[in-house]
């Protein structure tokens, strides 16, 4: 939230969706979206977007599985 705040990025709101951690320290609603155009080193642009929830203060982003087994092959 802070990120959004500092920057002045502009959310949108959903449909409320429960998201959960894998270690389960977290079990909260999201009720905003934020999409941001990501470029990669090698030039290309992906459109993310971008759950925003409340974390505690070691952890800015959380990556889901299914993002992970979509782009990781290509980071990699």
């Amino acid at each position: 939230m802070n990120f959004i705040l500092s920057h002045g990025l502009q959310t949108k709101i959903i449909e409320p969706l429960l998201v959960s951690l894998i270690d389960s320290t977290v079990n909260n609603f999201v009720i905003q979206v934020l999409t941001l155009p990501i470029q990669f080193s090698c030039g290309s642009y992906l459109t993310v977007e971008f759950f925003v929830i409340p974390l505690d203060g070691s952890c800015s982003v959380v990556l889901g599985l299914n993002w992970l087994r979509v782009y990781n092959p290509e980071i990699d």
